[in-house]
Parts: structure tokens; C-alpha cells; sequence
């Protein structure tokens, strides 16, 4: 042990007089290091948190082995639900349940909206807001509007299939451009 780390010890021992409960606990942590063990950061038992379950990659695969009344435990060259999941899964999972999926919709509306209805409507149709699955959009002319409206059943329909079954549950047209 480091030089720096002893004298802490004795200073409190010294301190203290916690001899018997400081010498036991080096006695132990000295076994401990014998016998291979290597200290952990967390000592306790942690509680699970809760989660979205991410759909297991593979069946569950149960070997036996050194740990084989473990259920948690599997082993193999098969596909087992401990493997790594992809990194889109465990995201989504993260934004459900941070309750993030609306706002993460509505960006990536705002982001992709050119994407979405072209060049030429994107110029005279902006998003004013998206909340609660209803999309309101400023136009810039009362035809533009007349335009929108009548195609706001097909829009909501690209919406939905390109980000999603039921991001966008109302649309609504109107002329306020700035």
C-alpha cells in the first residue's frame, strides 16, 4: 500500500482508537486478495430501475456450467438474451422512458420537413407548432392555405409513415406569415 494511504490509517487510529475494527477489516481485505477477489465500486445490492424492456436478440440459452442454477447466467455460440442489442433499441427504449418521444418527434418533423413535403411547399409552409400530435402550420397566402388544407389528410399520412405510426394526429392550417 502507498505510503500516503498508511498514515491516513495511523492518523486515525490515532485519532479513534478504532484498532480492533481497522486491523480486522485489513485482515480480511488481505484474504480477500489472496484468494484472487478484486474490490468492486458498489458494494450493496443495487435495485433494478424501471425500464422499457428491449426485445431479447435470441432465444434463451441455458448451458450448464460453473454457474448453472444461475438463470441469469447463459453461455454458448448461440444467440442468448444477454448479447448486445443495437444501439437504436436501447436509444428508443431511453427516450420512452424519459418521456423525450413527442419532443424527439417534433424535431425530427422540423428537421426533415423539406424531406416531407418539397422544396416548393416547404417555401410557403413552415411549422408553427407541434404539440400533443397536433401539427400547426402558417402559410404564406390565403391560397397556399386553401392548398394545405385540402391536402392535409395525404400530409399527415407521409408524416406518419415516415416518422411513425401516429406522431401526427391533427393538422391544422392557417395564414400568419411574418
Amino acid at each position: 500500500m502507498g505510503e500516503k494511504v498508511e498514515q491516513a490509517r495511523r492518523e486515525a487510529r490515532e485519532k479513534n482508537g478504532d484498532f480492533v475494527a481497522l486491523r480486522a477489516l485489513e485482515k480480511a481485505q488481505e484474504a480477500a486478495r489472496r484468494r484472487g477477489e478484486r474490490p468492486t465500486s458498489y458494494g450493496g445490492k443495487r435495485k433494478k430501475a424501471e425500464r422499457t424492456e428491449i426485445t431479447p436478440l435470441g432465444d434463451e440459452v441455458f448451458t450448464p456450467g460453473i454457474n448453472w442454477d444461475r438463470e441469469d447466467l447463459g453461455t454458448g455460440a448461440r444467440p442468448s438474451r444477454r448479447d448486445p442489442h443495437a444501439l437504436s433499441e436501447i436509444l428508443a427504449a431511453f427516450v420512452k422512458d424519459s418521456g423525450w418521444e413527442e419532443s424527439v418527434s417534433g424535431g425530427e418533423l422540423k428537421a426533415r420537413w423539406t424531406e416531407i413535403i418539397g422544396e416548393a411547399n416547404a417555401r410557403h409552409c413552415v411549422i408553427e407548432s407541434f404539440k400533443d400530435g397536433k401539427l400547426v402550420l402558417n402559410t404564406s397566402s390565403s391560397s397556399w392555405q386553401a392548398q394545405m388544407t385540402a391536402l392535409s389528410a395525404v400530409l399527415k399520412e407521409k408524416i406518419n409513415e415516415k416518422l411513425g405510426a401516429d406522431v401526427v394526429t391533427e393538422i391544422a392550417v392557417y395564414t400568419r406569415w411574418k
